[in-house]
């Protein structure tokens, strides 16, 4: 989709952050272990069929693939971000940046794509304004010490909080917009 402001057209497509996280804020344990609901999974996988499109990277991939998650998912794209990987058929395609696996699903026509993980894309992506909303589903489960959602971050970034529902038994879903002022 293209947008025109003055004489420069802008690309647009809706990039949401869409992760489960420890209510102490991690995304995974230190062995990239995750405990996930029940209630997560169906809401991920649903999440993932309606937009149809996710972005993840290397190692989130290699963990997907490995717990057979990718078999469950219903999607038109897949995008992995890898400096090294090489990969490409009729769902999948690799990106050496996630300026070019955005690119890529504009080419498609895509109006939103979900970024799936993990703490590195999540990281570079938000803090290179190219997140537009986030989606946390907070599980009752406190891990100590793991993979945080973000790391550390090169700035403070204001999110605006859209809604705040209960998604399960024991999670709740917070929704975010990013601020980008």
């Amino acid at each position: 989709m293209w947008s025109f402001l003055g004489l420069i057209y802008f690309r647009i497509m809706k990039t949401t952050l869409f992760l489960a996280i420890t209510a102490d804020g991690f995304i995974a344990k230190k062995d990239d272990d995750v405990t996930w609901s029940d209630d997560h999974w169906k809401n991920y996988f649903e999440y993932c069929k309606e937009i149809g499109n996710l972005m993840v990277g290397r190692k989130t991939y290699d963990l997907m693939l490995e717990a057979n998650e990718l078999d469950q998912l219903t999607l038109k794209n897949l995008v992995i971000i890898s400096e090294k990987m090489k990969i490409s058929d009729a769902l999948s395609v690799c990106a050496t940046s996630p300026e070019l696996g955005l690119d890529y699903l504009i080419d498609k026509n895509c109006e939103e794509v979900i970024i799936g993980g993990g703490q590195k894309l999540n990281n570079y992506m938000l803090s290179n304004d190219l997140i537009d909303e986030i989606q946390l589903d907070v599980e009752a489960t406190l891990y100590g010490s793991g993979v945080p959602l973000f790391g550390q971050l090169k700035s403070e970034k204001k999110l605006k909080l859209k809604t705040v529902r209960k998604s399960g038994l024991n999670t709740v879903r917070l929704h975010y917009i990013v601020d980008k002022r």
